[in-house]
Parts: structure tokens; C-alpha cells; sequence
């Protein structure tokens, strides 16, 4: 199949399960090779180690990237140097320096039979090299937006300059990613890094453009913000949209996709498919974590390198810590603060740590999670990553700033219009919350893990209030 152009972005486009797998299969290959070109490992040794060194497998994500979007540019017979963005970079692993397209080169000639489908594959790739992003969002937080404007180089700014706070980090998944992999995981964005997007770049603005309302759609004015967004001249020109937007999604939740990222050597001790969100995601893990030697090079003590790697796997940073205490084998968790230890950048020290666990699963959260929805700074409310039924807990503080929030309106025309439509929205809700009205979430009923069996329950999580970035 030709490349497409560009990366592609996740699709909601169907495939069967055997093509899906067919080319999941084709990423194992990539990687077999990988390990023995760089390690001179063969694949039943590997897998034997029961070693999973968690800094060896973002070490290979990037030269897995690397090599396979140099094989999809190569693809692309309509463009003679499509490739060359890519043949002459050098991939290094463990001291050895490879060249892209040597390795490129050798690996069809050794796999002559894969056949790549660049548009399955490439989310597989995006999902199976994503682990490291999101472990160096959780070190950071989601205070900063990294862009590009056209051809221009990367610009990084705070939050602040958008009209946005810590308050709202639970809608900035993604925002610390490279722009490049942005896009090839939009739908796992959150929907203020989507809006921050669509009004700062223009680069696939209609894709941009769905995947928002795909996470707003239940806001009436929904497509009003939308093209308000798409004509801005930048981001900083919406600071009161943007942030009366995230102040209402804080309290209604939004259409999030919230996915399971799996360092990429986790892959090669199964053969099983690999799902990044259903109940068959969430087994594997407990199926393979407990046999395995997991490991980091870290200063942090071994419990506490367990809980940021849950963290970066799961995506649960902006998560309630009193619902991961109820759900996992975890019983106290942490605040980044109290885990700085473990993002030493500078150690050789190897740590073996013992995976953190679920004791109930349930879907990732894909859809609107309240039960009565319709259509530096603290962090002072969560993201629902779980889709299992809960009581929220709204804090005193999140409830005064909600009411006393500045929510002042600076700019005219659309935006001075949309932002006072949702203030009154936000004002109706915040009178239901104390009012106790908007107490349930959650769209499925846990499940308990109990040694191999999987029972549904009617177990409902409470939340506690408190929070990783507190």
C-alpha cells in the first residue's frame, strides 16, 4: 500500500482484528530485528530474560519510529526524496550508532514477505512509542504548549499566556508532546490541547476541527466554538474562551479517549493482540506484569518508581488518587512532589520494581462520564480515566473557584459572545454541584480481579479529592 503523506492521525476507521494484527505483527518483526542488529539478541533469549528495562525500551521506541516512518516516506512513489527526511539519521542504542536507512535496508531484506498498511500501522506505531512522552508529561505537567506556525521553528509558552491554569491540567493531556506526535494521537488529546492546536496551528485544521467536537459535542454552542477557534489568529486571542471552556468541562467531563500506553518491549513477551483501552488490555498487563523483572534507572525507591510508571501507563497523573487507592494493589499514593527522587535525570543506578496492579478494571474512559449530562496553582479537580461507576468529590476550593473564578471578558465579537454562553452554563452547573445533583459518574460497572476470574460488581468508587500535582 502507498504512504500517505503525512502521518496519519487515529482514525475511528474500523479494521478487521486479523489485519489489525497482521500488521501489529509487522511492528514485532521491526523489533525482533532491532534487538538483534543492536544487541545481537535473538527473540526466545529475550523473552526467556523476563527483563523488562524500561529505559532499553524507549531507547528502541525511537529508533522503531525512526525506521519505520523512513519505510513509509520511502513508500511514497510520488514524491522521488520522500524518504530523505529520515535515511542519513543516526539511531543509537546501548553505544551502538546505526544508520536509518541501513537498517531499513536490512530489515525488508531479511522480512521480504511484510506488507505494511501504513494507515493501520501507523497508529499501532504512535500508541507502542508514546510510553516515554507521557512519563516526561508526568515529570513536567501539562503546564507548557510546545508549537509550530508553517515552517517556523517551535515556540513554548506557558499556560498562563492562553488564560489557563493548573486548574485546568486535566484537560491538557498531550500538551508537552512534540507537535509532530501530536497529531498521530489526536484522540487520546485532550480537548483544551486540541483547542490550543486548532487556534495556534493550521496545519489539518478540518481533523483538528472533528476530534474537538468528537470531546465537546455535548455543548450546545459546540460548533460555534469551533469555528471561532479555526479563525483566530492565535491562541492568546481566545484566553476567555479557553479558559470559561475548561472551567464548564471541568464540571460536565468531556468526550476524552483514554488509552493504555505500553512500553514497546512489553509486546514481545505475547502474541496475543494488544488492546489500548478494553478489558483485554488491562488483563494482558496483569497476565504478564507479575512475571516480569521490571526495571529504571532512577534515585527514586522501587515503590515509588512503581507508582510513576502506573502513572505514565495508564495516563492517571490527572486521575483521583482515593479511586487508584480503592482500584489498585496500591493503597497510598503519592503527589509529584513527594516523587521528585524519581525523575533524576542523571543516574546510573538500576532499580527493580515491582508493577503496580488492578484489584477492579473497566473500560478506559471514551465517552462523557456524568450520569446527568445531556447533549501553579493547585490542581483542584480530575480527569476520569476509568469508566467505572463513582461518587465525585467536588473540593471547597474547586467549588470558590468556580464562583469566584476571573472569567472577565476581553475580547469581542463571537468569543466575547460564546464566553458569556458558557459563564451561565458554568453558573447553572456549580448551583447543581452544590446542590449535590451532579454526584455520579461512570458509564460501566467494575469488574474485580480474583486469581484468574474476572467478576462484574457493583463496587463504586468514591473519590477522595486528592491529586498527583497537589
Amino acid at each position: 500500500m502507498a504512504a500517505p503523506q503525512a502521518m496519519e492521525m487515529e482514525s475511528p476507521q474500523s479494521y478487521s482484528p486479523e489485519a489489525r494484527n497482521t500488521q501489529l505483527n509487522n511492528i514485532r518483526s521491526l523489533l525482533t530485528y532491532l534487538l538483534q542488529e543492536f544487541q545481537n539478541v535473538q527473540i526466545a533469549d529475550f523473552v526467556s530474560s523476563k527483563t523488562l528495562d524500561l529505559d532499553l525500551s524507549n531507547s528502541y521506541a525511537g529508533v522503531v519510529s525512526t525506521v519505520y516512518n523512513h519505510i513509509r516516506k520511502s513508500a511514497n512513489t510520488n514524491v522521488v526524496s520522500r524518504g530523505n527526511d529520515y535515511s542519513d539519521m543516526q539511531c543509537t542504542i546501548l553505544g551502538n550508532v546505526k544508520t536509518t536507512s541501513v537498517l531499513a535496508n536490512g530489515f525488508k531484506i531479511k522480512n521480504p514477505t511484510v506488507v505494511w498498511d501504513f494507515r493501520l500501522a501507523g497508529p499501532l506505531v504512535d500508541m507502542l512509542t508514546a510510553f516515554k512522552m507521557v512519563w516526561d508529561e508526568t515529570r513536567l505537567s501539562c503546564s507548557k504548549f510546545k508549537y509550530k506556525r508553517g515552517s517556523s521553528s517551535a515556540v513554548e509558552k506557558g499556560i498562563g499566556s492562553f488564560g489557563l491554569s493548573n486548574v485546568h491540567l486535566p484537560l491538557l493531556t498531550g500538551i508537552t508532546y512534540k507537535p509532530e506526535r501530536r497529531t498521530g494521537l489526536m484522540r487520546t488529546l485532550g480537548p483544551l490541547t486540541t483547542a490550543l492546536m486548532l487556534a495556534n496551528e493550521k496545519k489539518y485544521p478540518d481533523k483538528m476541527a472533528n476530534s474537538l467536537k468528537e470531546s465537546i459535542k455535548m455543548l450546545p454552542m459546540a460548533d460555534y466554538i469551533i469555528s471561532a477557534l479555526k479563525d483566530a489568529d492565535s491562541a492568546e486571542n481566545c484566553r476567555s474562551l479557553l479558559a470559561s471552556m475548561g472551567d464548564l468541562l471541568l464540571i460536565i467531563g468531556s468526550r476524552s479517549t483514554n488509552k493504555i500506553y505500553f512500553p514497546i518491549l512489553f509486546i514481545l513477551f505475547t502474541t496475543n493482540d494488544i488492546d489500548f483501552s478494553g478489558k483485554l488490555g488491562f488483563l494482558n498487563y496483569i497476565g504478564i506484569s507479575h512475571s516480569l523483572t521490571w526495571c529504571k534507572k532512577s534515585d527514586g525507591i522501587a515503590e515509588d518508581i512503581a507508582q510513576v510508571v502506573f502513572h505514565s501507563m495508564f495516563g492517571t497523573s490527572c486521575e483521583d488518587l482515593g479511586i487508584l487507592s480503592q482500584i489498585t494493589t496500591n493503597n497510598s499514593w503519592k503527589t509529584r512532589k513527594e516523587l521528585s527522587s524519581v525523575f533524576t535525570k542523571k543516574t546510573d543506578k538500576v532499580k527493580k520494581f515491582t508493577p503496580i496492579l488492578f484489584k477492579y478494571i473497566s473500560k478506559a474512559a471514551s465517552a462523557s462520564q456524568m450520569k446527568s449530562m445531556g447533549t501553579a496553582q493547585p490542581m483542584l479537580s480530575n480527569k476520569i480515566v476509568f469508566s467505572g461507576s463513582r461518587k465525585r468529590n467536588y473540593s471547597h476550593a474547586f467549588l470558590t473557584y468556580l464562583e469566584t473564578g476571573n472569567n472577565q471578558v476581553s475580547y469581542g465579537r463571537d468569543i466575547y459572545s460564546l464566553t458569556n454562553a458558557l459563564i451561565k452554563l458554568k453558573e447553572e452547573y456549580t448551583k447543581q454541584i452544590r446542590n449535590g445533583t451532579l454526584s455520579e459518574a461512570g458509564t460501566t460497572k467494575w469488574l474485580m480481579i480474583s486469581e484468574n476470574n474476572v467478576t462484574e460488581t457493583d463496587f463504586v468508587a468514591t473519590e477522595s479529592g486528592s491529586y498527583f500535582y497537589s
